[in-house]
């Protein structure tokens, strides 16, 4: 990584190791984060996260933009024509 990285995690919160995440922000090793999710959510009042004037949260739905509800409109609409045809898309458990 570059010297001074800003760290975005808006997959799982468990992607992140949160007292090493802890630990760069101590150090300054790295220069910030912004946070759309936690390996806890709520968030617990005593989380040192907290208390960084550098780390920026949001609450886990920085997706929810009026396009991107259009996009996912358009996926269901598909996905459904494409089951009553016969041909279904985007399946997760083929099973």
């Amino acid at each position: 990584m570059k010297k001074k990285p800003i760290l975005i995690n808006t997959s799982r919160g468990r992607v992140i190791n949160h007292s090493a995440l802890v630990e760069a922000l101590s150090k300054a090793t790295i220069s910030g984060a912004g946070l759309d999710v936690l390996p806890y959510e709520p968030p617990h009042k005593e989380d040192p996260l907290l208390k960084f004037p550098n780390v920026i949260f949001s609450p886990h739905n920085a997706f929810c933009t009026p396009e991107a509800l259009e996009c996912r409109a358009d996926i269901i609409i598909t996905n459904i024509k494409s089951f009553i045809m016969g041909k279904p898309k985007n399946v997760v458990n083929n099973k």
